[in-house]
């Protein structure tokens, strides 16, 4: 049974369960995603003021609400069926 669940976990590397030895890299993605739209969102507050920025307040509360994120949601729940129907297609895994 040792044998079994050790060739099993062979699989995994210590980053799978740990993220320290790529904790540098997952800042530096979180901040490329999130300053932007730190600044994009503070710039349209700001212009709020002067002008009319009904779009941008419009983008950022569907960013915000939950119709993006369902379609996010919908392709993961769909990628990851076909990761359980078809494991042994390496396709998906190089691909996606």
């Amino acid at each position: 049974m040792t044998s079994y669940l050790r060739e099993q976990f062979l699989k995994f590397n210590l980053s799978d369960f740990s993220p320290k030895p790529e904790l540098g890299k997952a800042v530096v993605i979180f901040l490329a995603w999130a300053l932007p739209a730190v600044i994009a969102v503070t710039f349209t507050r700001w212009r709020s003021r002067f002008t009319s920025v009904e779009y941008f307040d419009t983008a950022i509360s569907e960013g915000i609400g939950p119709h993006l994120w369902n379609v996010f949601g919908s392709i993961g729940v769909i990628l990851f069926s076909l990761f359980i129907l078809a494991p042994r297609v390496k396709w998906f895994a190089v691909r996606v």
